[in-house]
């Protein structure tokens, strides 16, 4: 009765010749990692048969040179545009403050509106074309420090 209903295997997971039929599983890394492999060999045939085809090609190995960022060209065509035109520039002065001669009050931070000869089409937002308080356009000094 005993091995009724039950099949009789024989037990050889303590043998150390196990050469049985079903394959062992392998872990999840392992099988990553043989794909990988298999990936990277991959790879390196094309890299291979590519170096071979730029030789055939006779393409030459010089660096690339680097390209110039948007800010570097942008400043070497100011610097070039401020040379040639020979202008004074009133772009870039500091915002140190109005006086209104007019309510004689003083606003820190901000400059005179002025038409820069060099680019007459540019617009600074912060600058004053009237005094905030009494709203008078002449009568203005801006300051220095």
């Amino acid at each position: 009765m005993a091995g009724r209903g039950r099949h009789n295997f024989m037990d050889t997971s303590n043998d150390s010749n196990n050469n049985s039929p079903i394959p062992e599983k392998k872990s999840r890394l392992e099988v990553e990692r043989s794909h990988l492999e298999v990936e990277r060999s991959r790879l390196e045939v094309e890299m291979s048969r590519l170096e071979v085809e730029k030789k055939k090609s006779g393409f030459n190995n010089s660096p690339i040179p680097e390209k110039k960022s948007r800010l570097e060209v942008e400043k070497s065509r100011l610097e070039v545009e401020k040379k040639e035109s020979g202008l004074p520039c009133f772009c870039n002065r500091k915002p140190n403050g109005i006086y209104c001669n007019n309510c004689q009050t003083f606003t820190p931070n901000v400059r005179i509106r002025r038409a820069c000869p060099q680019h007459p089409q540019v617009l600074w937002l912060m600058d004053l074309e009237s005094c905030p308080n009494c709203l008078k356009d002449h009568n203005l000094m801006e300051l220095s420090r």
